[in-house]
């Protein structure tokens, strides 16, 4: 009877592990892509040359992305 439940743990703790890694995954894509929206937001500010502000706002945000962010600089 012992023998039954062990394999039955082991898989709910693997079946576990898949499902918080797959957590993480969703987590870090909806992250990225929160980035990539901010991002293009930024471009489109930069490029508005009407809106003096905003570029400014934009240009001063990408540089505080780039600084915090090394592998940016390095593009």
């Amino acid at each position: 009877e012992n023998q039954s439940y062990k394999p039955n743990a082991k898989s709910e703790k693997l079946s576990d592990l898949l499902n918080i890694a797959e957590m993480e995954t969703e987590a870090e894509a909806k992250k990225k892509e929160e980035a990539l929206e901010e991002l293009k937001r930024l471009m489109k500010d930069l490029h508005n040359e009407e809106d003096s502000v905003n570029r400014r706002e934009a240009a001063t945000t990408v540089r505080m992305l780039a600084k915090e962010n090394l592998e940016v600089r390095e593009t």
